[in-house]
């Protein structure tokens, strides 16, 4: 029998006793269902078929064809055109395929996927099978992956396959029609690979360098890409440590990893400097020292300069002096280590140039005089003072001499240049005046005396003396004659003046007649024949010079018996006893040379 309808739905046992073809046969242009479970269709002397439109819309209950067929209808497809057996018969020529999923799985960046994931039952029963009715045997298995180590997180996942590995339908499943399997790829999820930066130790940089690459160590990066970013340190530059800092090499900056970072310091060493003494360092003795000393350094890099300055040991001396560290020290440079090399600082002569003033004299017979000199380039240091002196050439006579150095000196500090060139002491003339003296005469006939003179200015010279003597006009008769320089002279270093200016040598007579005496002049021919004492009435001497003066006026009695002829000459008063007079003549007389030679 056949039974049709849109939809058929059994809920009791359909038995078909008979044993023709095809004795029982459902036909159902929509879905069949069976609630009668896996008995519900039975001809056992023939076979029953059941049409619908696909198993996906049957519900089956347990109910197990032989075999199934598909692509079928019962208007096209009579029962006896299908195959032998009970049979499910589709109108859909799509056979149900199970569809197998492989798992999900996750693989972190850089490394290789060796995972196993699980592949299990996705999809792809029908109606109410279910899959222990389908009796299947095996298993699938995972074939690979399309992920590359190297895929960035984020950039794609990878993929995991799989096959029928030994996966097979039952017999029940292949009654009821399934075929073949499908696979849906699982998908491999790259995650950040956990990377531990840790900074190297010791890393350092000399004071004034620069800073290095800050270097570091990490775990694994598989085969990952290098990380991005750099590490940095605190700010600073003087001497110290300094912590070293994760900077840029951040997980922010490197998707394909998650950083822990463990960091260390940075030690800033001090630098190595050598400091040496610039040699030839000096100064004039009396200036002052230069403001430094000054040297050359190794490099400082881009260090600071140095702070302090060298000194030196003390001494003002011409000398050389070692040249210190002074505060150019370590110790006031913590971002150095400094090494000094020293030298010296040399005080070298002061340079004085003196010249022998011009026109320097003494005057013949004086002592020298202290020989002069004026700076004429450089200055004596306060408080320095010349020794010694200036010299000449030996001799004392008129003339120029050639000054010297001499002894002249300015000790051990000084470069003394002394200019004597065309100087000299010049020895001038002694000027000397002589006077004649007053008062010069003699008597008549007698030898003409010394004529004689005084110093009347300035002074001989020990040792030297005159030469020659004065003169006077010639004549012997009685009177005055002027004086003159004559022959008297001194040596070559005077200057002579002889002054004769009013001076006169006298030639006279003197009549000297002692206090006890009277001269009788009988019949002597000049009052110079002297006679025996007659009388004596003289109360003094009376000398008549050279004017025949009377020094003290006496009463003088001259015996003119024999009337010889007197002439008197000087004024004076004199009583004359004239025998051929009554009385003694008494009166102002002159004396006088007489021609004849009497007196």
């Amino acid at each position: 029998s056949v039974l049709s309808n849109n939809n058929i739905s059994t809920t009791g046992v359909l038995n078909a006793s008979s044993s023709a073809a095809n004795a029982l046969v459902l036909s159902a242009l929509g879905n069949y269902t069976n609630s009668a479970g896996v008995s519900a269709l039975s001809a056992a002397s023939s076979r029953w078929l059941v049409y619908s439109a696909a198993p996906s819309g049957n519900t089956r209950n347990g109910l197990l064809p032989t075999a199934s067929e598909f692509g079928k209808t019962f208007a096209l497809n009579a029962p006896a055109t299908i195959g032998a057996g009970n049979r499910f018969v589709y109108a859909t020529s799509t056979q149900p395929s199970l569809t197998y999923a492989v798992g999900n799985d996750t693989v972190v960046y850089g490394n290789s996927y060796s995972g196993t994931p699980p592949v299990s039952y996705a999809s792809g029963l029908v109606g109410d099978d279910i899959l222990a009715n389908l009796s299947i045997a095996g298993s699938p298995s995972y074939t690979g992956t399309s992920y590359v180590a190297g895929n960035a997180v984020g950039s794609g996942t990878g993929t995991l396959t799989g096959n029928t590995g030994t996966l097979t339908y039952g017999s029940a499943g292949v009654a009821l029609g399934y075929s073949g399997f499908t696979f849906t790829a699982g998908n491999l999820t790259i995650t950040p690979r956990p990377v531990t930066v840790t900074a190297d130790a010791s890393q350092s940089k000399i004071y004034g360098n620069s800073d290095p690459v800050y270097t570091y160590t990490t775990t694994s990066l598989g085969s990952g890409i290098a990380l991005t970013g750099a590490l940095t340190r605190v700010a600073g530059e003087p001497v110290n440590t300094y912590n070293i800092t994760q900077g840029t090499l951040t997980t922010a900056n490197n998707s394909n990893y998650t950083i822990t970072y463990v960091g260390d310091v940075f030690s800033i060493t001090p630098r190595p400097v050598t400091v040496t003494a610039n040699a030839s360092q000096s100064k004039v003795y009396g200036n002052s020292d230069p403001a430094s000393y000054t040297y050359t350094n190794s490099s400082l890099g881009s260090g600071i300069a140095l702070s302090g300055a060298l000194t030196r040991v003390a001494g003002e001396p011409v000398n050389t002096y070692n040249i210190t560290q002074g505060t150019l020290t370590t110790a006031n440079n913590s971002n150095y280590t400094i090494t000094y090399v020293g030298d010296v600082f040399s005080i070298t002569p002061r340079a004085v140039t003196v010249t022998a003033n011009a026109s320097q004299t003494k005057v013949y017979g004086n002592s020298d005089p202290a020989l002069s000199y004026a700076i004429t380039s450089g200055s004596v240091v306060n408080g320095d003072d010349f020794t010694g002196a200036l010299s000449r050439t030996t001799g004392e006579n008129i003339g120029s001499y050639a000054l010297s150095a001499g002894t002249l000196s300015l000790g051990g500090n000084y470069t003394l240049s002394i200019n004597t060139s065309g100087k000299t002491l010049a020895i001038t003339p002694r000027a000397i005046t002589v006077t004649a003296n007053s008062g010069l005469k003699k008597q008549a006939r007698q030898a003409d005396p010394t004529l004689t003179y005084s110093v009347t200015n300035s002074s001989l010279v020990n040792g030297d003396a005159f030469t020659g003597a004065l003169m006077r006009a010639a004549g012997e008769n009685v009177g005055n004659y002027a004086l003159n320089s004559g022959t008297l002279s001194l040596n070559g270093n005077y200057a002579l003046t002889i002054d004769t200016t009013g001076k006169f040598f006298s030639i006279e007579n003197t009549l000297v007649l002692p206090d006890t005496y009277l001269y009788s002049m009988q019949k002597a021919s000049t009052m110079n024949d002297r006679a025996q004492p007659i009388d004596r009435t003289l109360a003094d001497t009376l000398i008549m010079p050279s004017m025949w003066t009377v020094e003290n006026p006496v009463q003088v009695t001259l015996d003119n018996s024999d009337a010889k002829p007197i002439t008197l000459i000087a004024v004076t008063t004199l009583c004359i006893n004239m025998p051929k007079s009554a009385s003694a003549q008494c009166g102002a007389v002159t004396f006088k040379e007489v021609p004849n030679g009497g007196k």
